[in-house]
């Protein structure tokens, strides 16, 4: 790097591993400061490529017009020119500091001072404490997605219309905090805008993404954040609790269940089945019978409140043929005025 020699114009202090400037910070911040940066008393370097005779002074302002940090020649010192200053971890405080910089006051010159930092601090991790348990993700994190990709996954014509996913607000939620989405093998971040703090975020699954991640029976989703100032969430789990999606974009799946008992299309009448189970059929072909062995059929239950009430049963294939199921009178019975996926 070829630094500027001007005696009067000096390099702003250089704080290892600082959080680098975000492009179009409204709030102006040359850098943040993060959790990173408390875990002990924190080391900074100014850079003084001149003579610093016996007597010169470094004195670190970091908030306020008292030094917290001070470097003094004396006799006898190596020559140098990188001098560290320390900033007691006590004086980093959430907020700002702001305006950050160095007096260098020479033992016989005018004093001279580094250009001043204007630092973002926040020291909260995005999402708080993970609620227990955290085995499977952050449940501070969370994220829905589209019901029609939840329940019935993505075929070729969603591929091409592209999935929105709502990352739900978090705890700690702060202006240009880093949201990362993964999908399968991709990945979409978005910088969270001012006017966007405390509010759900809608992130899109671009055709494009959903294309290069591929197809699976059990394509990964998950989110992230990463603070202003780099701060992780909780390391128990970084991650949020991750969903998993059929992906089928050049795939030909079975023919749906039909209901075989009750005759009808889209509605069970209780009072016509009394007693009764409701029976639901399937038909696998020849070519499915030969490429699987069990059949786990689904009824997914839900209350006109939105509770749920599932049944589920697997069975060994046994051939090309049709299959009925039966859901018991009480389990149908119990999701009246409400609705059912098979």
């Amino acid at each position: 790097m070829v630094r500027n020699l001007d005696k009067h114009v000096l390099e702003p202090v250089d704080i290892p591993l600082m959080y680098p400037p975000i492009a179009d910070d409204a709030e102006g911040a040359d850098g943040g400061i993060g959790r990173l940066h408390v875990t002990r008393d924190l080391v900074v370097y100014v850079d003084y490529p001149f003579s610093a005779p016996v007597g010169t002074t470094f004195q670190l302002i970091w908030h306020g017009p008292t030094p917290v940090g001070f470097y003094l020649v004396r006799d006898g010192d190596p020559p140098r020119t990188r001098f560290p200053l320390t900033v007691p971890a006590h004086s980093i405080l959430e907020g700002w500091a702001d305006a950050m910089y160095c007096r260098i006051i020479p033992d016989n010159e005018p004093p001279q001072q580094t250009p001043p930092l204007r630092l973002r601090i926040n020291l909260q991790r995005p999402g708080g404490k993970a609620p227990e348990p955290t085995d499977k993700g952050h449940g501070g994190l969370v994220f829905k997605l589209e019901p029609q990709v939840e329940l019935e996954g993505v075929d070729e014509q969603k591929a091409r219309d592209g999935v929105t996913v709502t990352c739900h607000k978090w705890e700690n939620m702060g202006p240009y905090d880093l949201l990362t989405l993964v999908w399968g093998s991709e990945k979409v971040e978005h910088r969270v805008q001012p006017n966007e703090v405390g509010r759900d975020i809608e992130i899109t699954v671009t055709p494009e993404m959903i294309l290069a991640a591929g197809n699976s029976d059990i394509l990964p989703v998950a989110m992230t954040v990463t603070g202003n100032t780099g701060n992780l969430p909780d390391e128990d789990a970084v991650w949020s609790v991750v969903s998993y999606v059929e992906v089928y974009t050049d795939s030909q799946r079975m023919e749906p269940p039909w209901v075989d008992y009750p005759l009808t299309e889209s509605e069970i009448n209780l009072a016509n089945i009394g007693n009764d189970a409701v029976r639901v059929g399937f038909y696998l072909t020849s070519e499915d019978a030969h490429r699987y062995t069990h059949v786990h059929f689904y009824w997914i239950g839900t209350l006109e409140d939105g509770g749920t009430v599932p049944h589920s049963e697997m069975r060994e294939l046994a051939g090309t043929k049709a299959y009925y199921f039966e859901i018991p009178n009480a389990v149908v019975a119990a999701i009246a005025r409400g609705r059912a996926i098979v």
